[in-house]
């Protein structure tokens, strides 16, 4: 038998483990301890994903274009506003506060739909 608790060999009737003094359940026999195989470490400029894509450049690519999107919707949401209050259209009271998140969302999404539609089309090109 086996330690439950450190993997020390235990003599059968023992009751308690000699190496770090842990009571003995004789009421399930155990086996060897299994131990861990060690991970092999990978150097991670050689590691790629199924297409053979680099995960780095692939989270830089994703990085950049997330970045992008942020600032396109901050620069499209800023100038419809200004053209808003400049025209004199701006909406007045609670609507002039929500408005502008309202706005910035919805120049948000539209702008990831795009992003989305680009990605799709690059990754049906790469897959040719």
């Amino acid at each position: 038998m086996f330690c439950q608790s450190c993997g020390e060999r235990i003599d059968d009737g023992a009751k308690f483990c000699m190496k770090c003094g842990t009571a003995v359940n004789s009421a399930f026999p155990q086996t060897a301890p299994i131990t861990p195989t060690p991970v092999q470490e990978t150097n991670a400029t050689s590691v790629s994903d199924e297409a053979g894509n680099n995960p780095k450049s692939t989270s830089l690519i994703s990085f950049i274009g997330n970045a992008l999107s942020i600032i396109v919707t901050a620069l499209v949401a800023f100038g419809l506003v200004l053209f808003l209050v400049l025209s004199g259209n701006f909406p007045k009271g609670i609507w002039g506060t929500i408005f502008p998140f309202l706005l910035g969302g919805a120049v948000f999404a539209l702008v990831e739909w795009i992003k989305e539609k680009i990605i799709k089309k690059i990754i049906k090109e790469n897959q040719k």
